[in-house]
């Protein structure tokens, strides 16, 4: 990862300047905004939220696969987090990328949480990927963009940005970045001494259920945990409890009663 490429990613910051970091990775075909929900809830925090390359601000970028993203945050987290550490949160691709990191540069993670996670590669993705490019231009219509964002619980105050991304798709990035996601497995040598919450919404596929388990065998110090009536984009449907989630994690407190055993 050069500086160079960093330098093309667009960063928000919010929240305390000297406090504690917190990093959230966004998942594809969305961006920084997305965290929207959480921006309040994590004022004490030091908090860094970045548009992946090829998504949001940081179209220009070039692809975002699975290990450049982490990579990407790696990075980001050594010249811009307090004490060169984060507590990383990842959702879907951003899981993804934060499990990778936790394979690739452990000693930058304080501890993660990550939700819809699939680390075991799809057996239909080959069928899947030809309607890929195909979608795009579907996605720069108005009505079929806000029927997506619909299904993806994206709230009213972030539609017009997620509008705004599906009109700018590029089909190459998008097309490289849901392979890379698609394809992804667990990756070997995973820490054993890093605190990692593994979540998923009861709602989702159920390959998420069987990564969350692989996840918590693999990583002694994980932990996983559902949520009731959530699905794929559940920090949109539910963001109470998916920050109060998070904080407690963070601060090693009890989780919410809410969250249930995984199935």
């Amino acid at each position: 990862m050069t500086s160079g490429v960093l330098n093309e990613i667009a960063v928000d910051t919010f929240g305390s300047p000297s406090g504690p970091t917190i990093i959230f990775v966004h998942g594809g075909g969305i961006a920084g905004w997305s965290w929207r929900p959480q921006a309040q809830a994590f004022l004490d925090y030091h908090c860094l939220v970045p548009d992946l390359p090829g998504h949001g601000k940081s179209l220009a970028a070039g692809v975002c696969t699975v290990e450049r993203g982490a990579g990407v945050v790696a990075e980001l987290i050594r010249t811009r987090a307090n004490d060169g550490k984060a507590h990383v949160v990842g959702l879907s691709l951003g899981g993804q990328i934060t499990i990778q990191l936790l394979a690739t540069a452990p000693e930058v993670v304080d501890s993660a949480v990550v939700s819809g996670t699939n680390v075991h590669p799809l057996s239909w993705a080959r069928v899947f990927m030809p309607l890929v490019r195909v979608s795009v231009p579907l996605l720069r219509i108005r009505w079929f963009a806000r029927l997506q964002a619909k299904a993806f619980s994206v709230p009213d105050d972030c539609m017009e940005d997620y509008l705004r991304d599906s009109f700018a798709t590029d089909a190459g990035l998008l097309q490289g970045m849901v392979e890379s996601s698609l394809s992804y497995r667990m990756p070997r040598g995973l820490p054993a001494d890093k605190r990692v919450l593994v979540l998923a919404g009861s709602r989702e596929v159920k390959a998420m259920f069987r990564s969350a388990r692989d996840l918590t065998q693999a990583m002694p110090l994980a932990v996983a945990r559902v949520a009731p009536k959530a699905r794929h984009t559940w920090n949109f449907e539910f963001p109470d409890l998916f920050n109060r989630s998070v904080r407690s994690w963070i601060r090693g407190s009890a989780l919410p009663a809410e969250l249930q055993p995984l199935p």
